[in-house]
């Protein structure tokens, strides 16, 4: 269950932070708070997880928080979300935050870890998925990490490497995990990776 967002430079959304318990969220507010821009954030992150899996229907993150509707999000984003494929380039580019000098940021907490990311004005520039207390994975330009403790088959790890080498950036890491995830059978998957993340990477997904 996610317990914690936050977002920032994401169209007017500067520096947004949630705190959610139980099973219901709920946003209201004023015309123009950002009750529209926040559920535009949820979709746009839902898009980085799926850049290597394009799939005819748009998921949404915030599966775990009751309230959350295909139809609620601008038909700005769905024609961009929908139209785009993997041009994350041009995502940004609509949807950074006006007169901000960095690139969006969005960050979740679930029960069982955290996963943060964040981009310039073209690229990922810095991702971070913690399990358990533990880092699964952390990139911050020459600063890479994937842990062996959660991907104990050197082979998949390797090939996870070799992955990241040719889509990274345009692609988060966590897109690539969805797509090993969803691409292949779920045993397959599963018995290449530490059941904890297993478990957090098909929360997030679904």
């Amino acid at each position: 269950m996610i317990n914690s967002i936050n977002i920032k430079n994401f169209k007017g959304l500067h520096d947004l932070s949630l705190e959610l318990s139980g099973n219901n969220g709920y946003i209201y507010g004023e015309n123009g708070s950002g009750k529209s821009s926040f559920v535009d954030a949820m979709y746009f992150l839902a898009r980085t997880m799926r850049t290597l899996k394009d799939e005819e229907r748009i998921y949404h993150l915030p599966s775990r928080v009751q309230g959350f509707y295909p139809e609620l999000a601008s038909d700005e984003i769905k024609f961009d979300l929908e139209s785009s494929g993997n041009n994350l380039r041009e995502l940004l580019r609509r949807f950074h935050s006006i007169g901000s000098e960095n690139g969006p940021s969005i960050a979740i907490g679930f029960d069982d870890g955290s996963y943060t990311v964040a981009f310039d004005d073209k690229s990922v520039i810095y991702e971070r998925l913690v399990v358990d207390g533990n880092v699964v994975c952390s990139f911050d330009g020459d600063e890479n990490f994937i842990s062996s403790a959660f991907f104990p088959d050197k082979d998949f790890r390797d090939y996870l490497v070799d992955q990241g080498e040719r889509y990274y950036g345009a692609n988060t890491f966590l897109s690539i995990l969805v797509a090993e995830y969803v691409g292949t059978n779920s045993g397959y998957f599963r018995n290449r990776v530490a059941p904890s993340l297993y478990d957090a990477v098909s929360s997030l997904y679904s």
